[in-house]
């Protein structure tokens, strides 16, 4: 999971269930086997090109996530 889309995460579970709730999330999901990382310019590039082309229909953080799942074939 990528850093950034833990921001867009919190947001979306604050928004519902309230900020302590989320916060419980973000700590279930950084201690969790889960791998968070970093944007590099690569990835930034590759997100960047995706929501050009489905900017109706993708968010920026589901584009980040789509390039690194590509990037990592595990598509």
């Amino acid at each position: 999971m990528l850093s950034h889309c833990i921001a867009e995460f919190l947001y979306n579970h604050a928004e519902v269930f309230g900020w302590e709730a989320a916060l419980v999330r973000n700590n279930l999901l950084r201690n969790s086997p889960v791998t968070i990382v970093g944007v590099d310019e690569d990835l930034t590039i590759r997100a960047a090109k995706l929501k050009l082309k489905y900017y109706d229909v993708l968010s920026l953080a589901d584009c980040y996530l789509i390039a690194l799942a590509k990037r990592n074939k595990a598509t």
